[in-house]
């Protein structure tokens, strides 16, 4: 998907490949690939591509055997199970738990980090196409915050997918206090289930949650900045629910990140219940909410600006309570002007906002 950007996006070097005969087609093209080349591998089932020794171990309470039930036929190294996660307990369960265990898929990690790099080179495309665009003065002010909009959340999905890999590649092995030559999933629920894990190993714990969300909140940050591109002109004071929105969010994760904080430095170091620190610190949040929102509001207004001016947006809902019924009479026509000239808002920039306004009706009336 990333390589088709070129195709929409136009940059001097690989200008042959912004054609409209390549647009129509580029939509399924991705997937296409993606089949020719998948396909053959899973029908020659080919290792790096296949899940193998797949199993569930599982103790049904303390003091039971270990059990293990295979989902395809096991090695004889695999068939003995993860011994070493009972040798201190004498190969008996000291406790009620069960996992999936798997081997092979070698290529997804092959897989995630060329994308992590064809990302970078799609934002390079998307950038140069922004700025070529802006030299040869093709993008008017709306279309250049259009722009400027999905650029930004492409950027945030990026460097998040970056964040994603450092944490991946990097942090969670550092922190792995295991050794058992396992995929790094096993060994996340294999120091998960061990009540006695260090500091380390609950380090390891809460790197590797993190980048559960560190997956989706990338994409989260774009879906929220292509809602704010592709609606700006239409939904009045959609900046403002974004902003808003955002703001409520990043609150909300504070807080919950503090609580979890909080019950586990208490845990450690006094003789309380966690949730007493993790209440502690994220009521404290809580507390002062209004400075944390008023810090984020201004961040998010960096990110989200508006199309228009305060003065703008109120001729534009005038202007929209007139349009309802699709005619200005000469009476409305007046009261418009007026307020125009009250509002300190130029002619042209009238003409521009009705245009704006009209041209985003006519194009849902067509979608419709």
């Amino acid at each position: 998907m990333f390589l088709c950007f070129p195709i929409f996006f136009r940059v001097p070097k690989l200008a042959f490949m912004h054609k409209e005969k390549f647009q129509r087609h580029a939509w399924y093209m991705p997937a296409v690939i993606a089949a020719l080349y998948y396909v053959p591998q899973y029908l020659r089932g080919a290792p790096a591509h296949r899940m193998y020794n797949i199993y569930i171990y599982r103790c049904t309470g303390k003091g039971a055997e270990p059990q293990m039930i295979p989902y395809d036929t096991l090695t004889a190294e695999a068939s003995v199970g993860p011994t070493f996660l009972l040798e201190d307990y004498g190969g008996i369960c000291h406790g009620e738990f069960h996992h999936l265990y798997r081997w092979g898929g070698s290529a997804e990690m092959t897989l995630t980090i060329l994308t992590l790099f064809l990302s970078l080179f799609a934002l390079y495309v998307l950038r140069r196409s922004k700025v070529e665009s802006e030299k040869r003065g093709e993008l008017d002010a709306s279309e250049s915050l259009t722009t400027r909009s999905l650029y930004i959340g492409f950027v945030g999905k990026v460097l998040g997918f970056g964040v994603f890999g450092l944490f991946f590649f990097v942090l969670i092995p550092l922190l792995n206090p295991l050794d058992t030559g396992m995929h790094i999933f096993n060994d996340f629920y294999l120091v998960l289930f061990d009540e006695n894990r260090g500091l380390r190993g609950t380090l390891f714990v809460y790197a590797g949650i993190t980048t559960y969300f560190l997956m989706s909140l990338p994409l989260a940050f774009e879906g929220m900045m292509f809602v704010h591109a592709m609606t700006k002109g239409t939904v009045l004071g959609i900046d403002r629910q974004l902003r808003k929105t955002f703001g409520l969010a990043v609150l909300t994760g504070l807080g919950a990140m503090l609580f979890i904080v909080g019950c586990e430095v208490v845990e450690a170091l006094l003789p309380l219940p966690g949730i007493a620190g993790g209440v502690f610190l994220s009521g404290g949040v809580m507390l002062v909410r209004r400075p944390i929102l008023g810090i984020v509001d201004g961040f998010s207004g960096k990110l989200l600006p508006s199309e228009y001016a305060p003065e703008e947006v109120s001729y534009l809902e005038a202007f929209s309570e007139v349009m309802d019924d699709g005619i200005v009479s000469p009476k409305e026509r007046i009261l418009l002007t007026t307020l125009a000239k009250t509002l300190s808002i130029t002619d042209a920039r009238v003409a521009e906002i009705e245009a704006a306004f009209t041209n985003a009706e006519i194009a849902d009336d067509e979608s419709e």
